[in-house]
């Protein structure tokens, strides 16, 4: 044998041997959880058996790939004696570890670098799971600055001030089936590129049900619920909402997204103080959501700042101002459905649009207090909308160089509808049962193949 070999192979052999399977037991070999994780080494697995223990175990940073299991109902105490804090639960300095069916109570703050977490991880690629964090004084899974490619799922968090904190650049974390409740603070809180939020629940907390900063988010079948602030709060260049669920945000938005590239689709929001989706920013698509507000006094759908916005097959049932309001350039707004919006004066509609380039078609806005369609648009096409017993007019819109066509009001308290501005097309629309069908401050340049109840066909709009 060469002496290379001969290395490589003793080298081999202490490793092996530095990595050991470790059962933790009251009155056993290995009585505490430290004793354990030392005997282990790097790579080694501790399994603690049912119990009590009342310590708070470090994962020192020379034992990567450590795995620490519980076996039966096993109980972290991070208390003192006397009942006041020694820092978290379980400290994670080491890459690679697993934590895995523990119950983790009273972890709390014990001075500098002494966090009250149930676990606070300090390396990467950590994995939690399957643990249940109780009244830890600051947060149930701590993530320190620049920590990645850490996964927290099955878990359980009730009563700490926040369920997962993730400091600044924590990149790739990945938090999902989590069940969180009872927060002083937020649920969820994650900073860093690439999170993944996934079906988790989260309730009953007193600020952001989820919030995450970072590009690439993915936030997805999360159900929240009874929430002090925003129920998901999202600055994210191409972040993607999908399939949220999110019932009594008491004082913020349900869903915000701030951030161009947003995808927001299949989510629910209901009964919302402000707006239930806030959205800003650019390229942007809004579809197959459903908002219904029956306490807000803000908008249903709210789309802000930003140029090529999609706005698709989405229902608002009783926004406190506009069911949708969209200001934008290039709005694409289509198969959308605003009812009983509006219920506060100003700008109260079921949809407000305002921009250049925008493309209206196929909407529908029904029994609306104010305008059923409150338009602010030049250069856009009006297309085969319908407005039917809204308060005030059907169409009240406000532009230059727009196509008016195949529209319909039907039965709106005041003008079906109300045209102001120039070189506008106004052509095979329908007009029947409203105060008055038509009203223009100007006429439209071009005026043929209009159908009303009052008058007949092709009569010429009163102009105020």
């Amino acid at each position: 044998m060469n002496i290379r070999v001969a290395v490589l192979l003793a080298l081999a052999t202490a490793t092996t041997a530095q990595a050991a399977n470790v059962v933790v037991q009251k009155n056993g070999q290995f009585p505490t959880i430290q004793a354990g994780i030392t005997a282990a080494g790097a790579g080694g697995t501790v399994t603690v058996k049912a119990g009590v223990y009342e310590e708070t175990p470090l994962i020192g940073s020379t034992l990567d790939g450590l795995t620490l299991k519980a076996s039966g109902n096993v109980i972290i105490d991070a208390r003192l004696a006397n009942g006041s804090g020694d820092g978290p639960g379980i400290q994670i300095n080491a890459d690679d570890v697993t934590v895995r069916g523990f119950t983790i109570r009273h972890a709390l703050y014990a001075g500098v670098n002494k966090h009250g977490a149930g676990v606070n991880v300090s390396s990467h690629g950590a994995l939690i799971e399957n643990t249940k964090f109780i009244n830890c004084g600051e947060v149930g899974v701590q993530l320190q600055a620049l920590v990645s490619d850490t996964v927290i799922r099955n878990c359980v968090m009730t009563g700490c001030a926040y369920g997962v904190y993730a400091a600044s650049s924590n990149d790739d974390i990945k938090v999902e089936n989590c069940s969180i409740s009872y927060c002083s603070s937020y649920g969820i809180y994650v900073s860093g590129a690439t999170p993944i939020v996934r079906k988790n629940t989260i309730q009953n907390t007193n600020g952001y049900g989820i919030y995450v900063s970072g590009p690439d988010a993915v936030i997805e079948k999360n159900t929240v619920r009874n929430i002090g602030s925003s129920g998901i709060y999202v600055n994210s260049l191409d972040g993607v909402f999908r399939g949220n669920k999110v019932y009594s945000a008491f004082d913020g938005n349900g869903i915000y997204s701030g951030g161009d590239g947003a995808l927001l689709e299949d989510n629910l929001v209901f009964d919302t103080r402000y707006e239930g989706i806030y959205v800003s920013g650019s390229q942007l698509t809004v579809r197959k959501n459903r908002v219904r507000t029956t306490g807000g006094n803000d908008e249903g759908i709210y789309v802000s700042g930003g140029t090529f916005v999609l706005v698709e097959s989405n229902i608002v049932d009783g926004g406190g101002y506009a069911g949708f309001y969209v200001s934008a350039d290039g709005i694409t707004a289509r198969k959308n459905i605003a009812l009983r919006s509006g219920r506060f004066s100003g700008s109260s509609a079921g949809f407000y649009f305002s921009g250049n380039g925008a493309t209206i078609e196929k909407n529908t806005a029904k029994d609306c207090h104010g305008d059923g369609f409150l338009l602010y648009v030049g250069n856009s096409d009006i297309l085969n909308n319908v407005a039917t017993g809204n308060t005030v007019d059907g169409f009240d819109v406000n532009g230059s160089n727009c196509d008016v066509l195949s529209n319909v009001a039907l039965k709106n308290s005041g003008e079906g509808f109300d045209l102001s501005g120039s070189s506008m097309a106004f052509k095979n629309n329908t007009a029947k049962n409203n105060r008055i069908d038509v009203a223009a401050s100007v006429m439209p340049t071009s005026f043929q193949a209009n159908a009303y109840g009052t008058g007949g066909v092709n009569t010429l709009p009163e102009i105020d």
